[in-house]
């Protein structure tokens, strides 16, 4: 099955108004991936991005993944990518990594109604 793994860095509740509606999108997300045998991994972490590639690159290497899809579009960005890369080096795992920056492509904004 697909794991969705998604980092957290909100703390143990959401404090601000976009951090409630990103968790609610998460919670959606969810059980949206559970009616098609899929799950989202929530991983809380704080600003590190080292530890958190390090945290992907755990969840890759246990679940025997052969592609990881990574949203890079995100402040971290490409850096993120390359901790990924490295972390999962580390690791001696092999799996295929697409990296994509352009938000666009995971969120089709261009072909939304506009209001």
């Amino acid at each position: 099955g697909l794991a969705v793994v998604f980092v957290w860095r909100h703390g143990q509740r959401p404090s601000t108004a976009s951090a409630v509606f990103e968790c609610a999108a998460a919670h959606s997300l969810d059980k949206a991936l559970h009616k098609l045998g899929n799950r989202l991994v929530v991983l809380h972490s704080d600003d590190d991005d080292t530890k958190a590639a390090q945290a992907v690159a755990q969840i890759v290497h246990k679940t025997g993944a052969q592609l990881a899809v990574l949203d890079a579009s995100s402040k971290c960005g490409t850096s993120c990518a390359s901790l990924l890369e490295n972390a999962l080096s580390d690791l001696g795992n092999n799996a295929a990594l697409e990296i994509f920056a352009d938000s666009h492509l995971l969120l089709p904004f261009d072909v939304s109604c506009r209001a």
